[in-house]
């Protein structure tokens, strides 16, 4: 489900060094602070999946595009949006992403720049190690009106 304008692209470069091949997956939504939409969580899902099996792969980044944010949130556009049966299928699948994540079989590091709010601070949480920029900012947003993280 994409909103009218939203482009999702999910680069993955694979980079060979001494000991084996490291893989960049980023996120890019970067006009929109790189904010999580049902197209992106797939996305990022296929791209996980793509490279799950290689056994050359020995770690995995992950980023968003550009400086001013990791992973700004869910698409509050989409959400807004979104009707009972929709919405438990766009938590599902967010869910189903940061289980993905949390059980590679290679460790998964998350290259943070800017916001890593919400859901971009869970997908960070998702990950085995955390890297953040002095610019970094962490944040919960959804609970100060009431929305369980």
């Amino acid at each position: 489900m994409m909103g009218k304008g939203a482009v999702v692209q999910v680069h993955s470069e694979k980079t060979l060094s001494g000991t084996g091949q490291f893989v960049t997956i980023t996120y890019d939504r970067e006009e929109k602070r790189n904010a999580l939409n049902s197209e992106g969580i797939y996305e990022l899902s296929r791209s996980f999946d793509a490279i799950v099996d290689d056994p050359t792969n020995r770690v995995v980044i992950l980023a968003g595009a550009g400086q001013k944010a990791f992973v700004g949130g869910a698409d509050i556009v989409e959400l807004s949006n979104l009707d009972t049966d929709t919405a438990r299928t766009f938590i599902s699948s967010l869910h189903n992403l940061f289980t993905k994540i949390r059980n590679f079989p290679v460790p998964v590091i998350a290259k943070i720049n800017g916001y890593a709010l919400g859901a971009g601070m869970e997908l960070a949480a998702a990950c085995d190690l955390r890297i953040a920029s002095n610019t970094a900012i962490f944040g919960m947003p959804e609970v100060k009106v009431g929305v369980p993280s």
